[in-house]
């Protein structure tokens, strides 16, 4: 959860959109938990055990070369191609994840568009692109707040609970290693955020990279799937609560690994509310 090169004065109003993206999250997940429509899981061995270890260690391995492969287009100044497949890779997954949630809703209720049901997938879409990659609007960073939730929702819909917590687990701990000693870090001291639309959001004076709301909005989304409502609210508090002190921390410091502390607490009280 980086700060833009200099040190800022972290305030309660700078945790607002992290709070706004898990309740978005939040609706994501209770909209998939309500409807019938079959989710593909991404894990590539049967969940359990062993295998979830492998599963999220894998996860773990293929967002670390996404990562070192942005940071060498950045190092490159290879701006215009890390655009091109920044919003290639929007383009793609808004599309899916709108295509999901619209037939969701239309699932729970009752309603059959057809082809129709493509429509609204397609603007959102559009508008999603144009919003972060062409416009130099307003909307940019909610669009990119509600993309991150959407597809947070998503992953803890697709990854089983236990390569999911796994996943959180072994993020966090990389994410330390990311940020001081591997390529999030030097991304964020060398790419002005307008160079890496789409990767990162400045929030009043704070940036903060995309992989941060995903993940917490993944952790939300993935109690409220397995456990409920109460271990998905709670786990947003602990979220919010380490995401706080993760930006208190900004003061003294120009970087810092934002997973750590709210996957931390997130999963302490989310997992409180766990039946015995």
């Amino acid at each position: 959860m980086p700060e833009e090169k200099r040190v800022v004065k972290v305030e309660l109003s700078n945790i607002v959109p992290v709070v706004l993206a898990l309740v978005v999250a939040l609706g994501f997940a209770s909209l998939l938990r309500a409807s019938r429509v079959e989710i593909v899981l991404l894990t590539l061995f049967v969940d359990g055990g062993g295998e979830a270890v492998l599963n999220a260690l894998l996860f773990v391995s293929a967002m670390a070369v996404v990562g070192l492969l942005v940071y060498l287009l950045v190092r490159r100044r290879a701006w215009r191609l890390l655009r091109l497949m920044t919003a290639t890779s929007f383009t793609l997954v808004t599309l899916m994840l709108s295509y999901l949630y619209v037939s969701s809703f239309l699932d729970v209720i009752g309603r059959d568009l057809g082809l129709l049901g493509y429509v609204p997938s397609l603007l959102a879409t559009v508008f999603v692109v144009y919003s972060v990659f062409v416009s130099a609007g307003r909307a940019r960073n909610p669009v990119v707040l509600v993309f991150g939730a959407g597809l947070g929702a998503f992953l803890g819909a697709s990854i089983p609970a236990p390569t999911g917590f796994f996943l959180l687990v072994f993020l966090a701990v990389y994410d330390i290693f990311a940020v001081y000693k591997g390529p999030v870090g030097r991304i964020v001291v060398e790419a002005d955020p307008d160079k890496i639309r789409g990767l990162s959001l400045v929030l009043k004076n704070v940036q903060m990279g995309l992989g941060d709301l995903v993940f917490y909005s993944m952790l939300v989304s993935e109690m409220v799937l397995s456990y409920g409502l109460g271990s998905g609210l709670l786990s947003m508090l602990g979220v919010t609560v380490g995401a706080y002190l993760g930006l208190k921390v900004l003061e003294r410091r120009q970087v810092f690994p934002g997973l750590p502390l709210s996957i931390a607490c997130g999963l302490l009280l989310g997992f409180l509310a766990v039946p015995l």
